[in-house]
């Protein structure tokens, strides 16, 4: 007598010119309500050539149906990423985010991740899905920082889903990127050329030149902040006015006094200088 949830599935086969073994099987799974219930699967096994003997096929179908028999296997989710995003990872997890980072993610969500994934059902996301989508974000042109805040946004996401028991696997921890291409080096000032450009400054270009040049962490701890954030609301702010004389005048140090003659106004409406 056969144990209690032990199956043996099916096998049948499909195609005339290439035939294919397709096997099925049941799968528990978590509805959208959060019950439980039961989804009849079907897949493809290989291809009779591969496997010429239904003896074969079936030996490939016991494999695929281990985890499952042995109890190993748990139940997924039939809720699409979209869904998840939306009603569970978005109000949970997002919050605890610093508010760049929040915005960052939703920028993620809204033009690229939701897009792609927002109708596929969570437990159907593949690695090779995911290495495609980056991969081909890639040669769309996106930089390679890019798509990497891409494959770690999924991950984090995908992470959630897997720790809350919606999926068996974190797929987005298996993608891989290629090795990153650096490009030219960037021109970095001495600081002897700093101490030049500071001591030919009037202020309040001076001041802002420092600011700039001095690491965020290195003020932060000369003032006794507790965090960077707050050094930098306290003293990272300027009148617009004033950044726009003080930009101007290392625009004229640096490339000479015609440049701001020639070149247009760069500053937004926020008051910040692109």
């Amino acid at each position: 007598m056969a144990r209690r949830g032990f199956q043996q599935g099916s096998l049948f086969q499909r195609g005339t010119r290439r035939k294919l073994w397709v096997a099925r099987w049941w799968e528990d799974l978590i509805q959208a309500d959060g019950t439980l219930g039961r989804l009849r699967r079907s897949e493809v096994i290989g291809t009779v050539a591969e496997f010429p003997t239904r003896r074969l096929a079936m030996q490939v179908l016991s494999q695929r149906l281990g985890s499952i028999n042995s109890g190993k296997a748990r139940p997924q989710s039939v809720r699409t990423f979209g869904d998840f995003v939306k009603n569970d990872w978005t109000p949970v997890v997002l919050p605890m985010l610093k508010y760049a980072t929040q915005k960052h993610y939703r920028y993620m969500l809204d033009v690229h991740l939701n897009p792609a994934f927002g109708k596929r059902q969570l437990r159907e996301l593949t690695r090779e899905e995911l290495q495609s989508f980056l991969s081909r974000k890639l040669s769309n042109g996106l930089s390679w920082e890019t798509v990497h805040h891409f494959k770690c946004g999924m991950s984090k996401i995908l992470g959630a889903a897997e720790e809350w028991g919606y999926i068996a696997e974190n797929v987005a921890q298996k993608t891989k990127l290629p090795r990153r291409q650096h490009g030219p080096e960037r021109l970095v000032l001495a600081p002897v050329q700093v101490r030049d450009i500071v001591a030919a400054l009037n202020e309040p270009a001076r001041s802002v030149t420092l600011l700039l040049v001095t690491p965020i962490g290195t003020m932060q701890s000369l003032l006794g902040h507790s965090t960077p954030d707050i050094t930098r609301e306290i003293y990272l702010h300027a009148i617009p006015e004033e950044q726009r004389r003080a930009v101007e005048s290392v625009e004229r140090l640096v490339f000479g006094p015609k440049w701001t003659q020639v070149q247009p106004s760069t500053q937004t409406t926020s008051g910040r200088v692109n």
